[in-house]
């Protein structure tokens, strides 16, 4: 289309006195772009099953144009900072994804989509290429592998990653577990083909990914329950936890998600598909308390994500789930010196948790004891939970020292602070002395927990400037949240230079 456009121009130009021709030109223009583009977003939603877990749709043209990532001839230019960050941290899935991107020539009168199959793979992606042969060879020359023609398609491999071929679209999945290469060409070839209903068909699945918004996100709770359910990490954690069921055993229908960028920042806004009688919303009502932003006077800045959930206690033990995990934790030794019942009971607000690791922003390495952590949550009784844990330290022999108004103890080699202020007990570890700032004189942080039941907020370090995440919900169906960065550069650009410095630890991903 961008060689349609230039020649339309061009011929219009020679009589510019005639305005009525140039709009009916450029109105001509216009529709076809509009034409192209549906069809071929039409196309690749037609390969993706109706019955896939997830659908992430990304308007490609968009973003290059709010991003300013193209050049004079409508090709796609990467700015020199982000080839900095690609560069630096080249192992980071994003990073692949962006230099595979840029080589090998998308049709941007398309958008990608992104799918979570029920079947075979594990992540897939579906988008429209220029020219297939240009694209199969920087494949080849990025993976050092050849295609092959298998089941009737072009297939490579590389480790877990199969890419597919066919005409001028491209599949690229990672497989779920190790796979005869037919079978998984098979299985992308019923994609290519559309051999089953594909999500142009469900309603539902529409509404979500044609919102105008450049990035659109529909989510399946069936999907995501299942895919949990075949997880052997996390049926042990919820023999340990039995409160994780009130996740895995929700009666939410979806979760729908729009990321806008606009020239300050990015605008995310999130809908839970439920239905108004369901033990969700019912749950949501009974449990939740009121907002409530005051246990950010002593959530250290130091903590990089903070996690909060306004709660009523009572109504909280009434849960079986509940019930459950504090018989569980009343067999623990030493815990008959501990009534936590009560304090469950005297819960009357937000229980929230903030954490930060010195390893950047590698979120999965808090599966080490390597973290600094904040415990905070409103009580009705904080000084009498305070009295009962300084109680429970010393019958273990840690000595009561008092700093600052605050119990010291120290966990392996790190110092835990212990204290309540204001109605709120807290516990925190921390890798250093606590001679901080705390997180209550931040505006944007204070507003976002003031207004929300459940509230996240993150904090991306960044020596050219923080970035900052973060969002609420404060009804049981609609939640909002910002992105913004205090860097004085496009948000597009400073939003995929983040994504492509987070470390996925442990991934296997390589597009």
């Amino acid at each position: 289309m961008k060689y349609l456009f230039k020649f339309a121009f061009k011929k219009s130009s020679g009589n510019f006195t005639n305005m009525k021709i140039i709009k009916i030109c450029f109105s001509i223009i216009l529709m076809l772009c509009v034409v192209s583009c549906s069809k071929i977003d039409e196309n690749l939603e037609k390969m993706i099953p109706s019955d896939s877990y997830g659908v992430v749709r990304i308007n490609v043209n968009s973003l290059l144009e709010k991003g300013h990532l193209t050049d004079e001839d409508q090709n796609i230019s990467i700015p020199q900072s982000l080839k900095d960050v690609v560069n630096e941290h080249d192992s980071s899935p994003f990073s692949k994804a962006i230099e595979l991107g840029k080589k090998i020539g998308i049709n941007t009168d398309g958008s990608i989509y992104c799918f979570f199959p029920k079947h075979t793979f594990r992540f897939a992606t579906l988008l429209a290429i220029e020219d297939g042969d240009v694209a199969k060879s920087e494949i080849e020359k990025r993976t050092g592998q050849k295609f092959q023609s298998i089941e009737g398609v072009d297939f490579l491999r590389e480790q877990s990653v199969s890419y597919v071929m066919e005409d001028d679209y491209l599949f690229v999945g990672e497989e779920v577990k190790e796979t005869a290469d037919a079978t998984l060409a098979l299985m992308a070839r019923s994609f290519l083909h559309a051999s089953e209903p594909g999500i142009d068909q469900n309603a539902d699945v529409g509404k979500v990914i044609h919102h105008e918004s450049d990035v659109n996100a529909y989510l399946s709770m069936k999907g995501i329950q299942q895919t949990i359910a075949q997880s052997e990490s996390f049926a042990e954690k919820i023999k340990k936890f039995p409160i994780l069921t009130l996740f895995t055993d929700s009666d939410i229908k979806a979760i729908a998600l729009h990321l806008n960028f606009e020239n300050e920042g990015a605008k995310l806004e999130a809908n839970i598909k439920a239905d108004d009688h369901s033990d969700y919303i019912k749950l949501f009502d009974a449990t939740l308390a009121k907002a409530d932003a005051g246990f950010l006077k002593v959530m250290p800045v130091s903590m990089n994500y903070i996690f909060s959930i306004s709660l009523k206690g009572e109504n909280l033990l009434q849960l079986s789930q509940v019930k459950k995990s504090i018989n569980l934790m009343n067999n623990m030794p030493g815990a008959d010196q501990i009534d936590i019942r009560s304090m469950v009971r005297s819960i009357n607000g937000p229980v929230a948790i903030g954490f930060s690791h010195g390893d950047g922003m590698n979120i999965s390495s808090i599966a080490n004891d390597n973290w600094n952590i904040a415990l905070v949550a409103k009580s009705n009784d904080a000084a009498k939970i305070v009295n009962q844990i300084v109680a429970f330290a010393s019958s273990t022999g840690q000595e009561d020292f008092v700093k600052n108004g605050r119990h010291l103890f120290d966990y392996e080699g790190m110092p835990v602070y212990l204290g309540e202020l204001d109605g709120y007990v807290y516990a925190i570890r921390l890798d250093h002395e606590m001679e901080e700032e705390f997180y209550y004189d931040m505006p944007d942080a204070k507003e976002r927990f003031s207004k929300s039941q459940i509230g996240f907020y993150a904090k991306y370090p960044d020596p050219k400037g923080d970035a900052f995440f973060n969002v609420g919900l404060n009804n049981p169906t609609t939640g909002e949240g910002v992105y913004y960065t205090i860097r004085e550069e496009n948000p597009v650009v400073s939003f995929l230079e983040l994504l492509c410095s987070t470390n996925t630890a442990d991934s296997d991903s390589n597009y």
